[in-house]
């Protein structure tokens, strides 16, 4: 799936949450997350953004619940800046035609990230959603790890009609001469003409914390050498990225590598790329 856009100068960060507690079950969300078991929402995150000199930012699930995507899409309608919801559906609900088209009324629903798939079988189940999502021109996001690659692989290969986006760079945890390894995993998900890849969640997955320009700066080069600055999009994870630094700490980090590159490249990682595949 070819990717096409305009030499943007605005900055899109393609990765942030809100949350609060008691809204939704966050069974993810524990109180040993210490610095993340709080409630986080816009009037906190987007000055930050603006600090930083962040035009616009996706807004991503958190909650496995229809109710919690179209509460984010109220959020979203109320600030102009969230330019999008990727929310949550059961891909495999009977009624999904139906409940796609309800979110689809509102032209900030712009995809879905589901539960992970962890086995063939569960693949099977999801394949019919999956389809349907790239016949609506909707996008999927995936939150998987190292040893879930290979079953996000076949999962992609059957529905090449979908636009599927890694999120952070596939969600191992990077650190000083993990590259190489992480290059060669990466591999055969970069050959899928339809597979995007966030460059988010560093703050968080690089270890030691507070992540190293040297320790990130060979993944970087590595996702370019893979996919392309034409599939590569910036994302600050933010607020789960403050267990390694702050919101302008993301950006910082990122600056002085993609500053390397060419103007089109950096127009793309830090913006382009999003708008034509988010459709922003």
């Amino acid at each position: 799936m070819n990717v096409n856009h305009p030499q943007l100068t605005e900055r899109i960060d393609t990765h942030q949450h809100f949350w609060q507690l008691g809204r939704f079950a966050y069974s993810w969300l524990k109180p040993e997350l210490k610095v993340l078991y709080r409630d986080f929402l816009p009037a906190e995150f987007l000055p930050q953004m603006a600090a930083a000199g962040i035009q616009r930012s996706l807004l991503v699930q958190a909650d496995s619940s229809t109710a919690e995507t179209a509460w984010l899409l109220e959020l979203a309608n109320q600030n102009p800046t969230i330019a999008g919801v990727v929310g949550w559906v059961e891909l495999a609900a009977t009624d999904l035609e139906k409940t796609l088209a309800a979110f689809q009324d509102d032209d900030k629903f712009k995809g879905v990230r589901p539960d992970t798939p962890e086995s063939d079988l569960a693949i099977e189940s999801l394949l019919p959603g999956l389809r349907l999502l790239g016949r609506l021109g909707l996008t999927c996001d995936l939150l998987c790890n190292p040893k879930s690659l290979k079953v996000i692989q076949a999962l992609v290969e059957k529905a090449p009609g979908t636009q599927f986006i890694i999120d952070h760079l596939g969600g191992g945890t990077l650190f000083p001469g993990g590259s190489v390894e992480w290059k060669n995993a990466m591999q055969p998900l970069a050959r899928l003409p339809n597979v995007a890849l966030k460059v988010s969640g560093f703050l968080a997955y690089a270890q030691p914390r507070p992540p190293l320009l040297a320790t990130l700066r060979p993944y970087i080069a590595a996702a370019l050498e893979l996919f392309g600055a034409e599939r590569l999009l910036f994302g600050s994870d933010w607020p789960v990225c403050t267990q390694g630094g702050a919101y302008i700490d993301a950006v910082n980090l990122l600056q002085p590598i993609l500053s390397e590159l060419s103007p089109s490249d950096q127009a793309a990682i830090w913006g382009g790329t999003a708008a034509s595949i988010y459709h922003l």
